[in-house]
């Protein structure tokens, strides 16, 4: 196996080779950049500059038409009001080089999140390399990058709080705001949250979220003062629950009552109601390194609302069963039940 001090090498190197292959393909990436997940990131931040309100259907889609986007339906940013301020410096690029720097930081928000997650879960039965090559090859990662989209900065987010809910928690607080960017994905992870912020008495953990949320709301409201109004006209306008969402939710829902859309709420009502009971359960003995792994699974199988790229937040559970996977006593092969050689 590959020492873990050369991983730092070979990253440079295959971080060279990327940013080489882009110049020598950057027409053919510029062309295909105005049709990925990041044109709505691009489109957020190029409205904003320009005064106008980011969720407007019409004018957006307008927007990425002229970039070479080919849909007949805008692209619009559905994350909260209070992450848009993030999106404003997008608005001095352009698409490609929006889809770059957001697959260039997704990348080292990848690396540092392998590396809290060794530093949270690994042990010495374990070899770091395998368990890095486990993260690096998870199939939402790859869907990451491909499409541009923001989720492993939300991994990084679950992270950094689980390294400091112990001795920085002001800052674990802070951390939290990442992962709440889409909250859809950790409503029980969420309950769960305040379960355990009021039991234990985490007033400094509560105040780092609450003010890092109160001053992203406030940028946002200073940037367009309607900004939460236009937002719920956009949830309305984009009709969302007229959508088949590729999640058990959304194939439930499908496969029990189409057209009524409160159906895809079933499996949240049920998921929260279950983390109420975990939560009682292990109240005494709570620990977010194995109870919340747990939890966050669950938190993802019943969101109503879910794509394949989302389910990267998964990473800390896939990272903490890689540990478990990989013993030094076992190698990777016989670990995943092939006969050794």
């Amino acid at each position: 196996m590959i020492p873990v001090r050369n991983w730092g090498r070979l990253l440079f190197v295959a971080v060279a080779l990327l940013l080489g292959w882009a110049g020598s393909h950057s027409r053919l990436l510029q062309a295909n950049a105005a049709n990925r997940d990041s044109i709505q990131y691009w489109a957020t931040g190029r409205m904003l500059v320009e005064h106008r309100s980011p969720f407007d259907l019409d004018e957006v889609l307008k927007l990425q038409q002229s970039q070479g986007y080919q849909a007949d339906r805008g692209l619009v940013s559905r994350i909260p009001p209070w992450t848009i301020p993030v999106m404003l410096p997008f608005g001095l690029l352009n698409p490609y080089w929006t889809w770059f720097l957001i697959v260039t930081f997704s990348a080292a928000a990848l690396v540092a999140s392998t590396r809290l997650g060794w530093a949270l879960f690994g042990n010495n039965e374990t070899r770091a390399s395998d368990c890095y090559l486990s993260s690096y090859l998870f199939a939402p990662v790859l869907a990451c990058f491909k499409t541009g989209q923001i989720d492993l900065f939300i991994v990084l987010g679950l992270l950094l709080f689980l390294r400091w809910h112990k001795n920085r928690l002001f800052l674990a607080g802070a951390a939290l705001w990442l992962p709440f960017v889409k909250p859809h994905l950790f409503a029980v992870f969420g309950i769960v949250c305040i379960c355990w912020i009021f039991q234990r008495r985490q007033w400094t953990i509560l105040s780092g979220f609450a003010i890092t949320l109160a001053l992203s709301v406030a940028a946002a409201i200073a940037l367009d003062h309607s900004l939460f109004t236009h937002y719920l006209a956009n949830v309305r306008g984009q009709a969302i629950d007229a959508e088949f969402i590729p999640s058990l939710a959304g194939l439930l829902r499908l496969l029990t009552a189409p057209h009524v859309w409160w159906v895809q709420f079933v499996l949240l009502g049920l998921g929260v109601a279950w983390a109420v009971w975990f939560w009682f359960r292990h109240r005494g003995h709570w620990c977010w390194i194995s109870h919340g792994l747990t939890v966050l699974l669950v938190s993802v199988l019943v969101s109503p609302y879910l794509f394949f790229h989302d389910e990267v937040v998964l990473l800390p559970a896939l990272f903490q069963a890689a540990v478990w996977m990989f013993r030094r006593s076992t190698s990777p092969s016989a670990a995943l039940g092939f006969p050794a050689r």
